[in-house]
């Protein structure tokens, strides 16, 4: 049985509408895919429902998708995160393709809440960040509390410069720069930006940083400190905490990961 974990449906137009998958790989026999192994698979042929998962063909594989183990990137609040997903199962399964959409969504809202509840308490302007060095470009997911108190999923955008690629985080305040080796320089907080001199700045909790994944992560920090984040570890990003944290090594400048590269951990392939 071949897994994929964490899984979405996209849609691509090649002349015509096709879906594809993306997703952590489990129980692959491409010596290319090992277990853990984040990939693209090419389009989807055909799915059913088998209950508490998907059976979802490809051209030469079968995949079974968890439906609790659909990915949290969708947002339960926005419709549109779901467009692409409603018109896969729409296309594909007709009117009981809806009826699986209510139940994912479902489960979506159930797995951020959960999430949320188990963050430290956040207070107006704080970011409750998840990164993993099995994600791509080591993003997870992310929540913050606005200015009004509620709390938003965040949206990452990616900036694809001329020498290296970025992280943007507009709701929580913060960009970084994706290094290889699991590191992670951030450059930008909009307080930071402001005054990063002051005893009231060093004090501040801009909010807190978990490590998700299964391996250390290395964060710099805008003012240069730099930390070790172990797996399952939370951090508190206030400038005061972390400079108690062992000085840690980041990879250097060259390893940053540039546009014409393709960001994987380990591999990234694009299966048939």
């Amino acid at each position: 049985m071949v897994e994929l974990k964490n899984w979405t449906i996209t849609r691509e137009y090649f002349g015509q509408e096709v879906f594809n998958m993306h997703g952590t790989v489990y129980g692959h026999k491409s010596p290319r895919c090992p277990d853990g192994t984040f990939i693209h698979t090419t389009r989807i042929m055909s799915i059913e429902d088998k209950g508490e998962f998907l059976e979802v063909n490809t051209r030469n594989t079968v995949y079974t998708l968890q439906k609790q183990s659909i990915s949290r990137k969708y947002d339960a609040a926005d419709e549109n995160a779901f467009e692409d997903l409603q018109s896969c199962l729409s296309m594909i399964l007709g009117k009981k393709g809806e009826e699986i959409l209510s139940e994912l969504k479902k489960i979506v809202a159930e797995k951020q809440q959960k999430l949320i509840e188990q963050a430290p308490p956040l207070e107006n302007g704080m970011f409750y960040l998840l990164l993993s060095g099995g994600e791509v470009f080591y993003y997870d997911d992310a929540f913050y509390k606005d200015e009004n108190g509620e709390i938003k999923k965040e949206k990452m955008q990616v900036h694809v410069g001329m020498f290296r690629n970025a992280v943007l985080l507009f709701g929580c305040g913060v960009w970084f720069y994706p290094h290889k080796h699991n590191g992670i320089e951030f450059y930008h907080s909009i307080a930071e930006m402001l005054d990063m001199n002051t005893e009231e700045i060093s004090e501040h909790v801009f909010g807190y940083i978990h490590n998700s994944g299964s391996e250390p992560l290395f964060l710099k920090t805008a003012w240069r400190k730099t930390v070790e984040i172990k797996p399952n570890e939370t951090i508190t990003y206030c400038r005061t905490e972390l400079e108690k944290y062992p000085d840690a090594e980041l990879s250097s400048r060259a390893d940053l990961y540039t546009p014409e590269e393709v960001f994987t951990v380990k591999n990234n392939p694009f299966l048939q």
